[in-house]
């Protein structure tokens, strides 16, 4: 670490550690996201990579549904493949959903283990019902004043560009306590694994995405980079 960003990260005292750490078990999960717009409602068909099974849903915020379901996202589903239908209501968005699910019941498949969490576990499909859910996805279009098919890809990209700021400064702030639990790691404290890891995972997808971080502070980029992948 050179030496403006040491200065930048002092060494804690054991006060200040034991409080970093305790803030950092209590708040790890939380998504460094903004508010949602609920004037903005979106119907998902959401497949597998590898192509298994899709998962139809909706949600105001498809990128923190997403997130709810796998951290890594963008390495678990096909975005290129997915689609994502906007409507102006939630009543709209879920008279689809129901719709959709009505139609496919006799794909039913198993939803991934990892996703149970998540709920929504019986709203996955069999791969061979794809080309139906996107046909009747598509019929709905126009029924509905507004609806519009967008390319989630792009959506996604807009949406982390548009919290990267404020992932910025919750990246930051993870960073350091994660700097701050290794330093104490050797004296009975947990080791941040699983928080360096959804540090990680946050990074990476903004990595696949293509969107910049931190771009006028390389120094501090780097600092976040090396503390999550700093490991014992």
């Amino acid at each position: 670490m050179n030496a403006s960003i040491a200065a930048r990260f002092r060494t804690p005292d054991e006060r200040t550690v034991k409080t970093s750490l305790m803030k950092m078990s209590s708040q790890s999960d939380m998504l460094p996201l903004y508010d949602s717009d609920e004037s903005e409602w979106f119907v998902y068909v959401l497949p597998l990579a590898g192509g298994a099974a899709f998962k139809v849903g909706f949600s105001c915020h498809p990128l923190q549904r997403f997130y709810a379901f796998t951290r890594r996202y963008f390495e678990r589903f096909d975005l290129h493949r997915a689609l994502l239908l906007r409507v102006t209501s939630c009543d709209d968005a879920r008279r689809i959903e129901a719709l959709l699910k009505a139609s496919l019941a006799a794909y039913r498949a198993n939803a991934p283990v990892w996703s149970l969490e998540a709920g929504g576990h019986t709203e996955w499909f069999r791969v061979d019902a794809f080309d139906e859910a996107e046909q009747l996805l598509g019929a709905q279009i126009p029924t509905i004043e507004a609806a519009q098919l967008i390319d989630p890809l792009q959506h996604l990209h807009r949406e982390l560009s548009r919290m990267s700021q404020t992932f910025a400064g919750w990246a930051y702030a993870q960073a350091c306590q994660i700097r701050d639990a290794w330093e104490v790691a050797d004296r009975g404290w947990p080791a941040p694994y699983r928080e360096a890891q959804t540090l990680r995972d946050w990074l990476d997808a903004y990595r696949f995405f293509d969107v910049s971080l931190l771009p006028d502070d390389p120094e501090m980029a780097e600092f976040i980079r090396r503390c999550a992948h700093v490991s014992a």
